[in-house]
Protein backbone atom coordinates (compact mmCIF):
# COMPACT_ATOMS: atom_id res chain seq x y z
CA UNK A 1 0.00 0.00 0.00
CA UNK A 2 1.20 3.47 -0.83
CA UNK A 3 2.59 5.42 1.62
CA UNK A 4 -0.04 8.84 1.78
CA UNK A 5 1.61 12.35 1.26
CA UNK A 6 0.16 14.95 3.17
CA UNK A 7 0.09 18.73 2.00
CA UNK A 8 -0.11 21.78 4.07
CA UNK A 9 -2.77 24.04 3.06
CA UNK A 10 -1.05 27.02 4.78
CA UNK A 11 2.78 26.86 4.85
CA UNK A 12 4.50 30.02 6.75
CA UNK A 13 7.48 31.31 6.55
CA UNK A 14 10.20 31.51 9.15
CA UNK A 15 9.02 35.20 10.52
CA UNK A 16 5.59 34.60 10.38
CA UNK A 17 6.64 31.10 12.61
CA UNK A 18 8.58 33.12 14.98
CA UNK A 19 5.70 36.38 15.16
CA UNK A 20 3.07 33.90 15.99
CA UNK A 21 1.86 35.84 18.95
CA UNK A 22 1.60 39.39 17.33
CA UNK A 23 -1.17 37.88 15.17
CA UNK A 24 -3.06 36.17 18.20
CA UNK A 25 -2.55 39.63 20.49
CA UNK A 26 -3.87 41.42 17.63
CA UNK A 27 -6.74 38.91 16.46
CA UNK A 28 -7.82 39.10 20.06
CA UNK A 29 -7.80 43.21 20.69
CA UNK A 30 -9.35 43.64 17.12
CA UNK A 31 -12.21 40.94 18.04
CA UNK A 32 -12.47 42.70 21.66
CA UNK A 33 -12.66 46.48 19.99
CA UNK A 34 -14.94 44.76 17.15
CA UNK A 35 -17.76 43.29 19.84
CA UNK A 36 -17.22 46.87 22.04
CA UNK A 37 -18.27 48.85 18.82
CA UNK A 38 -20.82 46.33 17.99
CA UNK A 39 -22.87 46.11 21.60
CA UNK A 40 -22.40 49.83 21.76
CA UNK A 41 -23.67 51.74 19.01
CA UNK A 42 -24.99 55.16 20.79
CA UNK A 43 -21.06 55.23 21.63
CA UNK A 44 -20.29 59.04 21.85
CA UNK A 45 -17.59 60.13 19.32
CA UNK A 46 -15.02 60.72 21.69
CA UNK A 47 -15.20 57.56 23.38
CA UNK A 48 -14.92 55.99 19.36
CA UNK A 49 -11.85 58.10 18.90
CA UNK A 50 -10.61 56.72 22.23
CA UNK A 51 -11.20 53.20 21.52
CA UNK A 52 -10.27 53.50 17.88
CA UNK A 53 -6.85 55.52 18.81
CA UNK A 54 -6.19 52.54 21.26
CA UNK A 55 -6.88 50.15 18.71
CA UNK A 56 -5.00 51.48 15.82
CA UNK A 57 -1.78 52.16 18.26
CA UNK A 58 -1.62 48.80 19.35
CA UNK A 59 -1.99 47.31 15.92
CA UNK A 60 0.57 50.01 14.53
CA UNK A 61 2.89 48.71 17.42
CA UNK A 62 2.52 44.98 16.21
CA UNK A 63 2.88 46.03 12.62
CA UNK A 64 5.80 47.49 13.70
CA UNK A 65 7.36 44.93 14.94
CA UNK A 66 6.19 42.44 12.45
CA UNK A 67 7.87 44.70 9.82
CA UNK A 68 11.13 44.31 12.13
CA UNK A 69 11.32 40.87 11.30
CA UNK A 70 9.87 40.89 7.73
CA UNK A 71 12.64 42.58 6.67
CA UNK A 72 14.74 39.35 6.83
CA UNK A 73 12.52 37.69 4.28
CA UNK A 74 11.47 40.45 1.57
CA UNK A 75 12.89 43.82 1.74
CA UNK A 76 8.87 45.11 0.04
CA UNK A 77 6.90 43.09 2.92
CA UNK A 78 9.25 44.93 5.80
CA UNK A 79 8.77 48.48 4.42
CA UNK A 80 4.92 48.07 3.78
CA UNK A 81 4.12 46.75 7.01
CA UNK A 82 6.67 49.00 9.07
CA UNK A 83 4.79 52.12 6.57
CA UNK A 84 1.69 50.67 7.70
CA UNK A 85 2.38 50.90 11.24
CA UNK A 86 3.74 54.41 11.31
CA UNK A 87 0.80 55.67 9.79
CA UNK A 88 -1.33 53.35 12.75
CA UNK A 89 0.44 54.96 15.20
CA UNK A 90 0.57 58.56 13.46
CA UNK A 91 -3.22 58.20 13.45
CA UNK A 92 -3.76 56.85 16.84
CA UNK A 93 -1.41 59.92 18.32
CA UNK A 94 -3.61 62.53 16.49
CA UNK A 95 -6.95 60.99 17.70
CA UNK A 96 -6.05 60.78 21.37
CA UNK A 97 -4.45 64.48 21.22
CA UNK A 98 -7.93 65.63 19.74
CA UNK A 99 -10.07 63.58 21.85
CA UNK A 100 -11.48 66.26 24.30
CA UNK A 101 -11.42 68.46 21.50
CA UNK A 102 -14.28 68.63 19.45
CA UNK A 103 -13.07 66.26 16.60
CA UNK A 104 -15.83 66.00 14.24
CA UNK A 105 -17.28 62.93 13.43
CA UNK A 106 -16.69 62.92 9.51
CA UNK A 107 -12.67 63.70 10.43
CA UNK A 108 -12.88 60.59 12.18
CA UNK A 109 -14.59 58.63 9.16
CA UNK A 110 -12.47 60.26 6.82
CA UNK A 111 -9.13 58.84 9.29
CA UNK A 112 -10.58 55.45 10.08
CA UNK A 113 -11.46 54.90 6.04
CA UNK A 114 -7.99 55.76 4.74
CA UNK A 115 -6.34 53.98 7.58
CA UNK A 116 -8.58 50.53 6.32
CA UNK A 117 -8.08 51.33 2.39
CA UNK A 118 -4.33 51.83 2.80
CA UNK A 119 -3.99 48.46 5.19
CA UNK A 120 -5.77 46.97 2.78
CA UNK A 121 -3.68 48.03 -0.42
CA UNK A 122 -0.72 47.07 1.60
CA UNK A 123 -1.96 44.17 2.41
CA UNK A 124 -3.19 42.97 -1.24
CA UNK A 125 0.15 43.68 -2.07
CA UNK A 126 2.19 41.87 0.64
CA UNK A 127 -0.14 38.90 -0.56
CA UNK A 128 1.19 38.62 -3.70
CA UNK A 129 4.68 39.14 -2.39
CA UNK A 130 6.64 36.34 -3.46
CA UNK A 131 8.74 35.99 -0.67
CA UNK A 132 5.22 35.41 1.15
CA UNK A 133 4.24 32.01 2.54
CA UNK A 134 0.97 30.36 1.61
CA UNK A 135 -0.75 31.48 5.09
CA UNK A 136 0.69 34.78 5.13
CA UNK A 137 -0.84 35.45 1.78
CA UNK A 138 -4.22 34.04 2.76
CA UNK A 139 -3.99 36.71 5.95
CA UNK A 140 -2.55 39.54 3.92
CA UNK A 141 -5.49 39.02 1.21
CA UNK A 142 -8.10 38.53 3.10
CA UNK A 143 -7.73 41.13 5.54
CA UNK A 144 -6.57 43.22 3.17
CA UNK A 145 -10.01 42.91 1.12
CA UNK A 146 -12.44 42.87 4.16
CA UNK A 147 -10.07 46.43 5.16
CA UNK A 148 -10.42 47.95 1.41
CA UNK A 149 -14.54 46.91 1.65
CA UNK A 150 -14.82 48.88 5.41
CA UNK A 151 -12.92 51.87 4.19
CA UNK A 152 -15.15 52.49 1.13
CA UNK A 153 -18.20 51.41 2.77
CA UNK A 154 -16.84 54.56 5.60
CA UNK A 155 -16.43 56.73 2.67
CA UNK A 156 -19.52 56.33 1.30
CA UNK A 157 -21.16 56.72 4.60
CA UNK A 158 -19.08 59.18 6.47
CA UNK A 159 -21.62 61.10 8.31
CA UNK A 160 -25.17 60.10 7.63
CA UNK A 161 -24.60 56.44 8.41
CA UNK A 162 -22.97 56.94 11.36
CA UNK A 163 -24.05 53.46 13.24
CA UNK A 164 -23.65 52.02 9.61
CA UNK A 165 -20.10 52.40 9.81
CA UNK A 166 -19.30 51.80 13.21
CA UNK A 167 -20.86 48.39 12.68
CA UNK A 168 -19.12 47.86 9.22
CA UNK A 169 -15.71 48.68 11.81
CA UNK A 170 -17.13 46.32 14.62
CA UNK A 171 -17.73 43.38 11.72
CA UNK A 172 -14.36 44.30 10.69
CA UNK A 173 -12.53 43.71 13.75
CA UNK A 174 -14.61 40.81 14.64
CA UNK A 175 -13.81 38.77 11.19
CA UNK A 176 -10.31 40.10 10.39
CA UNK A 177 -9.26 39.16 14.48
CA UNK A 178 -10.66 35.94 14.14
CA UNK A 179 -8.73 34.93 11.20
CA UNK A 180 -5.77 36.06 12.36
CA UNK A 181 -6.17 34.55 15.53
CA UNK A 182 -6.66 31.45 13.95
CA UNK A 183 -3.95 31.92 11.41
CA UNK A 184 -1.24 32.74 14.74
CA UNK A 185 -1.88 29.46 16.12
CA UNK A 186 -1.81 27.64 12.64
CA UNK A 187 1.97 29.60 12.58
CA UNK A 188 2.41 28.59 16.17
CA UNK A 189 1.52 24.96 15.54
CA UNK A 190 3.59 24.64 12.46
CA UNK A 191 6.49 26.60 14.59
CA UNK A 192 5.91 23.56 17.05
CA UNK A 193 6.31 21.13 14.44
CA UNK A 194 9.82 22.13 13.42
CA UNK A 195 11.16 22.34 16.45
CA UNK A 196 9.91 18.82 17.19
Amino acid sequence: MAKKETIEVFEFDETSKNAWWTLVIGGLISVVFGFVAMIWPGITVGVLALLLAVFLGVYGVLDIVRSLKKFKDSFLSGFLTLVLGLLEVGVSVFLLSNVGSGLAIATLALLVAISFIVRGVIGMVLAFDSASSTGTRWLNGGVGALAIIAGLVIVWYPVSGTLAWIWVVGLFAIIGGAFEIALGFMAKDALEKVNK
